[in-house]
């Protein structure tokens, strides 16, 4: 009797180890499975006006509802601001097929057209915004802003208060970026740091303000930038900073310079079939 309480035990044993064994070879296959299905880099899209103007920034809401369900097709999932910052420091895992959406300037098409697309799918997106152009033509006003944000869909970052235009600098009437003018005219840097920073310091406490939520992202007008823009948008507290046609990395990854981003210009005839390959 004692010799077969012995030899059920053992077997019992055996039997617990294989389990426990299984068990472990099972959790070391998912989480390889699900470290393969983990973003290691992230499009970031850049949209202007939703509407029927004519434009090369112009998209149709036709197309744009067509490129929206196409990236739910392929399985997406649409991040914000607040989480590419966490991934790039590491602190956050996101799906492989992760993408940031981002709209520029503020334009009405935002509300009459993007914002219904958005809701139909609910899809989170950010909007740049420059904040002096707010109740301008064409541009959204206050009241239509509030709005979009009570869609809870939309997210802002600064676009500037008044920085983004280009500016004729003597002698030879050359149109060069307003945020980028010091080495065209020399401007001394202490003065060109003043007045960059002041603009984004109002830009961010107008809309801090204005929804009591934190401004963490930025995004350069027309893209451009140089290393004393870096710096500054830096020093003002930004987390992260989107540039345009940079030449850097379009894919956003653990080692990409947080305060020059890259995004994917989207058009009217634009494909998003190659979004998701990794670039070389």
């Amino acid at each position: 009797m004692n010799f077969l309480n012995t030899f059920f035990y053992v077997k019992d044993f055996i039997i617990v180890i294989k389990i426990l064994i299984a068990q472990i070879i099972l959790i070391l296959y998912k989480i390889e499975l699900d470290d393969k299905k983990l973003a290691k880099q992230i499009p970031v899209l850049v949209y202007h006006n939703i509407g029927y103007m004519n434009g090369s920034f112009n998209v149709t809401p036709d197309v744009f509802d067509q490129q929206m369900r196409e990236l739910l097709k392929q399985g997406c999932y649409f991040a914000d601001p607040e989480e590419i910052s966490l991934f790039h420091k590491n602190l956050l895992d996101l799906p492989e097929k992760t993408v940031l959406i981002t709209f520029d300037d503020g334009y009405k098409g935002m509300l009459y057209y993007a914002l219904p697309i958005l809701k139909k799918y609910h899809i989170k997106a950010t909007m740049f915004v420059v904040t002096s152009f707010i109740d301008n033509k064409s541009m959204l006003t206050w009241d239509q802003l509030d709005e979009i944000m009570a869609s809870k869909l939309v997210s802002l970052g600064s676009h500037t208060h008044d920085l983004h235009f280009y500016q004729k600098i003597p002698p030879f009437q050359i149109n060069y970026p307003a945020m980028l003018r010091l080495k065209i005219i020399g401007e001394p840097f202490d003065r060109y740091k003043e007045r960059i920073s002041k603009d984004l310091h109002l830009s961010r406490k107008i809309l801090e303000d204005k929804y009591k939520k934190k401004i963490i992202s930025f995004a350069y007008p027309f893209g451009s930038w140089n290393n004393e823009a870096l710096k500054i948008v830096n020093a003002v507290d930004f987390k992260i900073a989107f540039g345009y046609d940079s030449k850097q990395n379009k894919l956003v990854t653990r080692n990409s310079n947080q305060f020059l981003l890259e995004r994917y210009p989207v058009f009217q005839y634009s494909t998003l079939n190659d979004i998701f390959v990794e670039e070389k």
